[in-house]
């Protein structure tokens, strides 16, 4: 199996995280699974104003009422189990001592970051190589909820899946990989999100191999004061309900005609490095 030796994923969620796991897994190997319960998210006090201004821009740009959709849960999916051969170790959260006591006896090639806790020098100076894959195309969005803000942003174009160095920062350091993965016509919100995440799994696939092959990956410093960083305060559950009503009556195809972005973004691109 072409993968480095030791390869630690950290990782939160439910079925989405299970499924990409599993691809992970069955691609490159995965030696163990820490499975973060409640991980400790970005945090700054900020106001929901500005999603709420978004909000009304983008509903300015359809030219017409939007009206309100229920669909259910903004992601739903088949419910899903992590492969027999996963070995995992559940945690509340990264600052579990047990998390810093399994890295020191493993030392893993890889320490792979898939979603959850910020992740302190201590436990990255672990691992040879410490990645983190981010749902999103950073600088421009950092944090959490970031494809529901491009979409809030009228901004199909900053829609993709970074795979980045890890450092304190949240979400800020050098960047390895990334893939654009704008919206198609008709598509819904459960149509961009499996589209992100199959590219996520590819990006990741394509990291490791690349790391096993011997090859160094890109390391490409992030200029922070582009874009912003999105935290758990800014969102509100009306702005869930904001992306599936841009989204109804085919807003995507709106979207991606009227974008208030006018091209793809200057990204960095593993087959071009």
């Amino acid at each position: 199996m072409d993968a480095p030796r030791r390869t630690v994923c950290i990782a939160s969620g439910g079925d989405g995280m299970r499924r990409s796991m599993n691809a992970i897994h069955r691609a490159c190997g995965i030696s163990l699974l820490i499975v973060e319960e409640a991980p400790v998210r970005a945090s700054a006090r900020r106001p929901h104003s500005e999603g709420a201004a978004l909000h009304t821009r983008a509903r300015r740009r359809l030219g017409a009422a939007v009206h309100r959709v229920r669909r259910g849960p903004l992601s739903p999916t088949t419910p899903v189990e992590l492969d027999p051969g996963i070995e995992t170790l559940p945690v509340r959260d990264a600052s579990d001592p047990r998390v810093r006591a399994t890295l020191r006896e493993m030392g893993p090639d890889v320490l792979l970051a898939y979603g959850g806790s910020l992740l302190g020098k201590d436990v990255l100076g672990l691992a040879g190589t410490a990645l983190n894959v981010h749902w999103g195309l950073a600088p421009w969005y950092r944090g959490l909820y970031t494809t529901a803000w491009a979409l809030l942003g009228w901004d199909p174009h900053g829609i993709g899946i970074t795979v980045h160095h890890m450092s304190p920062v949240i979400d800020g350091g050098p960047i390895a990989a990334q893939l654009a993965t704008p919206p198609c016509p008709g598509d819904d919100y459960a149509a961009i999100l499996r589209r992100q995440r199959e590219a996520a799994v590819d990006l990741t696939v394509a990291c490791l191999h690349r790391i096993t092959q011997g090859q160094a990956l890109p390391a490409v410093d992030q200029d922070r004061e582009t874009g912003r960083l999105y935290t758990a305060e800014q969102w509100s559950p009306s702005l869930s309900t904001a992306v599936l009503d841009l989204l109804a009556d085919d807003g995507a195809a709106r979207m991606i005609a009227r974008p208030s972005r006018p091209g793809p973004l200057d990204i960095v691109r593993l087959d071009k490095a």
